[in-house]
C-alpha cells in the first residue's frame, strides 16, 4: 500500500495518529486527511490486511492491538451504510481467523470464544458471507472439543495426583530396595505426565524444595547409555527451590535429544557422551554432547524451540522436545541459551533465585 487517493500512504498513516492523538472522531477523519469517504476506507482495510500479515513484526500483542484498533475504525467509518455491508462482514471474518490462529492456544476457551465472537458478528452482517460459516462451524467444533479435553485434563489431573501421593506412600513403607528404586522411577514418570499436562495449560510453577542432587542422579542413571560419571555438581550444597516436574521434563528432554542426535547422524555413543552439570552458586544446569552440533539455520531467531522444527540427519528430530523445554524453563521464571561447542551442543539453563 504506497498510495491513496494521491497521497502517500505513509504520510497518511502518520497525520491519521496525530488526528486521534487529538481526538477527532472517526467520521470526520477523512475530512481532516483531506480525503474522500471511500479513499479512507479503503486505506483502512488495506492499512487492516497488511497489519494482519505483519501481525508478529513488533510482538503480537502489539500486532493484535494495531489490527484491533484499525478494524474498529473502519467499522464505525462504515457503520450503517449498507453499501459496505460485505467489506465489514468480510474484516470481521477475518479478525475472527486471526485471533484463532494467533492466540487461542495461548488464551484457551478464552481465545476460541472471543474468535467465534468476531464470526458471528460477520454473519449477522452479512448471511451469505461463506467464509465465515464454514470457519464458525470449525471453531465451534473444535470449541467442544476443548471442552472435552479440558474436562479430561480435570479428570486424568485427579488421577494422576491420587496415583503420585499412593506410590510416594508405598516408597515410604517398602523395605525392598530393589522394588522401591522400581518405585521410585514409576514416581518419576508419574510426575512427568503430570507436569506436561500443566505444560499444555501454560500454569505456573509449584515450587518445593528439592535435592538437587538426588533428582540429578536419578534422571542421569534413568537412561541406560549413562552412569553417574556424566553427573558433575559444583557449589556447596543447600536447599533449591524448583518446580520439580517442569525441570525434570526440560533436563530428560535436553538429554533425549542430544542421545536422539548421536544416533540420527550416526555417531557412536562412547563413554560419557553427555556430561551434566549443576552449579549451586550460579544455579545454572548445562547439559554438552559431542554428537555434531546444531545446524546454523537452526539458530535463526530460535527456531531451534520452536514447535515441530526438525533437522534429520543434522543435530537432532526436535519435534515438540525442546519447545516443552523452553516452555518449561521460562515458566519457573529462567531462561535457556545454547552453543556448539568442542563438536556438539551446549545448552544452559539458568534459574534466578529472586524469582522463587
Amino acid at each position: 500500500m504506497e498510495k491513496v487517493g494521491g497521497k502517500s500512504s505513509k504520510k497518511i498513516e502518520s497525520k491519521l495518529e496525530r488526528l486521534i492523538d487529538k481526538g477527532v472522531k472517526v467520521e470526520d477523519l477523512y475530512e481532516s486527511l483531506d480525503l474522500d469517504k471511500e479513499s479512507f476506507i479503503k486505506f483502512l482495510e488495506e492499512k487492516f490486511y497488511e497489519e494482519r500479515i505483519y501481525i508478529y513484526e513488533d510482538g503480537l500483542e502489539e500486532g493484535m492491538r494495531r489490527a484491533n484498533k484499525t478494524l474498529q475504525m473502519f467499522l464505525k467509518a462504515t457503520e450503517g451504510d449498507k453499501g459496505y455491508v460485505r467489506r465489514r462482514a468480510n474484516l470481521m471474518g477475518q479478525m475472527g481467523d486471526l485471533i484463532y490462529f494467533t492466540t487461542s492456544h495461548k488464551q484457551g476457551l478464552k481465545g476460541e470464544k472471543e474468535a467465534i465472537s468476531w464470526l458471528e458478528k460477520a454473519l449477522d452482517e452479512d448471511r451469505e458471507n461463506y467464509f465465515a460459516k464454514g470457519r464458525l462451524k470449525d471453531l465451534k467444533r473444535s470449541l467442544l472439543l476443548r471442552q472435552q479435553i479440558d474436562k479430561f485434563n480435570h479428570d486424568a489431573s485427579s488421577k494422576i495426583s491420587f496415583l503420585r501421593d499412593k506410590v510416594r506412600g508405598m516408597i515410604k513403607e517398602e523395605e525392598n530396595k530393589r522394588i522401591e528404586d522400581d518405585l521410585l522411577e514409576v514416581y518419576e514418570q508419574i510426575e512427568v505426565i503430570e507436569g506436561i499436562f500443566r505444560l499444555t495449560k501454560g500454569e505456573g510453577p509449584k515450587f518445593e524444595i528439592v535435592n538437587i542432587e538426588e533428582l540429578l542422579k536419578n534422571l542421569v542413571l534413568s537412561f541406560p547409555e549413562l552412569d553417574e560419571k556424566a553427573l558433575y555438581i559444583k557449589g556447596e550444597s543447600r536447599d533449591i527451590e524448583v518446580d520439580r516436574s517442569y525441570l525434570i521434563i526440560a533436563l530428560r528432554n535436553l538429554i533425549k535429544n542430544a542421545l536422539d542426535a548421536y544416533r540420527s547422524r550416526g555417531i557412536e555413543i562412547s563413554d560419557r557422551p553427555i556430561i551434566l552439570t549443576f552449579n549451586y552458586d550460579r544455579l545454572t544446569f548445562k547439559v554438552k554432547d559431542k554428537a555434531g552440533g546444531i545446524e546454523e539455520k537452526l539458530k535463526d531467531k530460535d527456531r531451534l524451540f520452536s514447535p515441530y522444527v526438525s533437522s534429520k540427519g543434522s543435530y537432532q528430530n526436535v519435534g515438540l522436545g525442546l519447545a516443552l523445554v523452553k516452555e518449561a524453563v521460562q515458566l519457573q521464571g529462567g531462561s535457556i541459551d545454547y552453543s556448539n561447542k568442542d563438536g556438539g551442543a551446549e545448552f544452559i539453563i539458568k534459574l534466578e533465585e529472586g524469582e522463587f
